[in-house]
């Protein structure tokens, strides 16, 4: 396996907790300081991933100017 792709929408249901079998639905998904996803639910912030992916890693940026680049970024793949 080369590549894989996490498909997370507003409005899904995933499962959390200790056994992940607590369904909470996806409010939204931001950036935390570091630039890795975390997801939004009713039941509070959960991170995406445990691990951190490194060429996600802002440097010297700000969570706004990571949130721009992420934007730009996805328009000029559309």
């Amino acid at each position: 396996m080369k590549r894989f792709t996490v498909d997370i929408n507003v409005g899904d249901t995933i499962l959390v907790g200790k056994f992940k079998n607590v369904p909470v639905k996806v409010v939204d998904i931001e950036l935390d300081e570091h630039g890795q996803p975390v997801i939004v639910s009713n039941s509070g912030k959960k991170h995406l991933l445990n691990c951190r992916i490194d060429k996600l890693s802002p440097g010297g940026m700000t969570p706004n100017q990571i949130k721009q680049r992420a934007k730009s970024s996805t328009k000029t793949k559309a």
